[in-house]
């Protein structure tokens, strides 16, 4: 009976994880330049700058911006990515994000448009896999900042790019994202407004304990932190949800509050 009553748990501790999985795949989060609509122009712009565009709860994402070539335009929601034949070098960004337990990328939808018809637009994730495309005029240039937000965030506009990563790194955590307006033999440019990032909220499979016994092993000794969906850090176990506990090298996903 004893035994019995191990296996109940093993299978019941499965089923729970898998189910936690299946919810957390469908999670996403959108990193916007839509804080506002530019009261003024500002050329070259700094990583800072582009910074001081994203709102808070883009800002739990993100921990630098490095940029070259961008320009904020004055009453033109987003940001312009100028691949004129002048410049000496690519236009791009490259997006670093905090380190997160949970923020592994399977697709990531760019909403941006070309100024200039059939403009070619590179992105890259994790300095290493590799999508271009070519991205043609929209009719959003001229929206307000919250406009082109909610109809992002409500699904109303195709996204004029997307990549998918390929299985063999889609658990990998996300570092960076790299958006580059190739150097042009003619002007052409970009306004990128957002991406909307697509998540299954667990690192490598080696690193989940699915377990009864691995977590009733939890050292006293260790330190345990408490992480929300986001990888926010809480000051303790949630009343009710899906949470994450560290302790050690241990990373474990649970339910609070019962199941539903």
């Amino acid at each position: 009976m004893k035994h019995l009553c191990i296996k109940f748990c093993f299978v019941i501790a499965f089923a729970i994880t898998g189910t936690l999985t299946n919810m957390a795949q469908i999670q996403n989060t959108i990193i916007s330049f839509l804080k506002e609509t530019p009261k003024g122009n500002i050329n070259n712009c700094t990583g800072e700058d582009l910074m001081n565009l994203l709102d808070e709860k883009a800002k739990e994402w993100v921990e630098s911006i490095e940029c070259n070539n961008i320009d904020i335009v004055n009453g033109r929601s987003g940001i312009r990515m100028n691949g004129d034949v002048n410049n000496e070098t690519d236009t791009w960004i490259k997006i670093n994000f905090k380190t997160s337990l949970l923020m592994n990328c399977l697709r990531i939808n760019t909403y941006a448009i070309g100024l200039d018809n059939n403009t070619q637009i590179e992105l890259m994730s994790n300095d290493n896999e590799h999508f271009s495309t070519t991205i043609n005029t929209s009719t959003i240039l001229t929206s307000s900042a919250s406009d082109i937000y909610n109809a992002i965030y409500k699904n109303t506009i195709t996204p004029q790019a997307s990549y998918t990563r390929p299985d063999d790194v889609s658990l990998s955590p996300l570092h960076s994202v790299y958006i580059c307006v190739p150097k042009q033999n003619q002007n052409a440019s970009v306004q990128f407004y957002a991406f909307r990032i697509f998540y299954n909220g667990i690192t490598e499979e080696k690193d989940i304990s699915t377990s009864v016994s691995t977590i009733q092993d939890s050292s006293i000794n260790e330190k345990t932190d408490y992480f929300d969906t986001t990888g926010r850090k809480l000051s303790g176990p949630p009343a009710s949800g899906i949470y994450i506990r560290r302790t050690g090298n241990r990373i474990e996903k649970l339910f609070a509050g019962g199941r539903k």
